[in-house]
């Protein structure tokens, strides 16, 4: 939270690496499978992700995708989650049949969506045009771009398989922003109080050396440190996080 006689510090971390095909989130992953897929119209028309009710990505009115029925919209820009607050994936069917949705998020970026709390949820039987929503919660601890993967399955209710075959359905992936997973002490030693003061802090990829004096407007013993993420281009670094140090008085 912003406070007056504020002194703000921002670093840009710089992330030696770019995204890679065939190593996850960019590739490495196994087809959703089904026998039929899409051809009587068994599909995903729409998705959505939202944080609260802000809309962080969308991808509306794509029809059903032919043969092996599961997409990955790497060139949609991923959308900028908020790890900690509650979100939800909204899934719209095709006019044709009604079906059940289950979506996964790669936390650990293992090339998979089996491990534990990575499947987010399912939806009950949805009939167009309504949407399908799983609400869930994005760890705190984990950050960086992962994938996620929604598939829609006709006549079978959820929890469904990742990859296992299905008769009709279809699936899609995408690639989401988890940030930077921050963790540093609270409060910050006395050290930080009265003179120019070294912190490190670790990120799920990588420790940030920030450094910070003093605020000279600052009463004695009412200052401390907010450390917070903003959003960036998936393009500005690995990872597309900004990190701020911000310094205030109480």
């Amino acid at each position: 939270m912003l406070k007056l006689n504020a002194a703000l510090f921002a670093l840009v971390l710089a992330c030696g690496g770019s995204l890679m095909a065939q190593t996850p989130p960019m590739g490495g992953y196994q087809d959703a499978a089904y026998s039929t897929g899409t051809a009587y119209g068994d599909q995903i028309e729409s998705f959505v992700l939202k944080v609260g009710t802000t809309t962080l990505m969308s991808n509306l009115n794509t029809g059903g995708a032919a043969y092996p029925y599961n997409t990955f919209y790497s060139a949609i820009t991923p959308g900028n989650m908020v790890p900690g607050s509650s979100h939800s994936v909204e899934v719209q069917p095709g006019s044709a049949y009604s079906q059940y949705f289950t979506a996964w998020i790669d936390y650990n970026n293992d090339g998979d969506f089996l491990d534990a709390g990575e499947q987010l949820g399912t939806t009950a039987n949805i009939t167009h045009p309504t949407y399908g929503v799983i609400t869930f919660v994005p760890p705190s601890g984990v950050g960086g771009v992962r994938r996620l993967r929604v598939r829609a399955v006709w006549n079978t209710a959820g929890p469904h398989d990742p990859v296992v075959s299905y008769s009709y359905g279809e699936a899609e992936d995408y690639l989401v922003n988890l940030g930077f997973a921050i963790s540093t002490s609270s409060p910050l030693p006395t050290a930080a109080q009265g003179s120019a003061y070294n912190q490190n802090i670790q990120a799920t990829n990588g420790t940030l050396q920030l450094g910070a004096a003093r605020d000279g407007n600052a009463a004695p013993g009412h200052h401390g440190f907010t450390v917070r993420q903003q959003p960036a281009s998936v393009g500005h670094a690995h990872d597309g996080r900004h990190v701020q140090l911000q310094r205030h008085c109480q």
